[in-house]
């Protein structure tokens, strides 16, 4: 098994949605990301990136549709991972699960994922991340049920999404417990932004 393997849900909806577009122009970029991540955790991932072409009716494809799992990790000392991903181009950097997908519970109580990725690219065709971060995603559950997370609410008003309601919190305001890494860019400096591992 390689080291980063991603469900891609084959559909002639998927080649055209532009949601969809956009992440798989990033998923260079993120694997790239990943590497560097676990191997300053001291936790290497195997060689290789894997795509698993699936629909939704077969196992695979139902991590993806059921579970919201994005990507299967696999590590040198042969342990396994699970990331839900999402890559955005918005100008705020927030933290956005999926509340209510209408008449469904979203993401925030289905997703079965260990880790969570939200990464911000904001430069049109420059595939790259200009702002990200890597959560503990069991944590982040553990902590918002403790009520140490003062989540925002925010109820989708664009075409085609009404009735989609999410929950977000801005970089900032993530408890660092459930921050694993992350780069926030500086705008105010001409220096390339570094990054940081939060919790070794």
């Amino acid at each position: 098994m390689a080291g980063i393997n991603r469900v891609h849900i084959d559909s002639k909806w998927g080649d055209t949605n532009p949601r969809i577009i956009f992440s798989r122009k990033h998923e260079d970029a993120a694997n790239l990301l990943y590497r560097d991540i676990f191997n300053k955790l001291n936790m290497p991932l195997e060689i290789g990136n894997n795509i698993i072409l699936c629909n939704k009716e077969e196992l695979a494809g139902r991590y993806d549709w059921q579970e919201g799992i994005d990507c299967i990790l696999k590590f040198h000392d042969g342990t396994k991972a699970t990331m839900q991903e999402k890559y955005l181009s918005y100008h705020e950097s927030t933290v956005t699960i999926t509340e209510d997908q209408k008449n469904k519970k979203g993401a925030y109580y289905t997703c079965t994922a260990q880790y969570y990725f939200v990464g911000y690219s904001r430069i049109p065709n420059i595939f790259e991340f200009q702002d990200w971060i890597l959560l503990d995603l069991p944590r982040l559950h553990i902590l918002s049920s403790q009520g140490s997370i003062d989540w925002k609410i925010r109820h989708n008003k664009k075409k085609g999404y009404i009735g989609i309601t999410f929950r977000y919190l801005y970089f900032n305001d993530v408890p660092s417990d459930c921050v694993i890494a992350r780069m926030e860019q500086d705008t105010t400096q001409d220096e390339l932004p570094l990054w940081e591992i939060i919790n070794v």
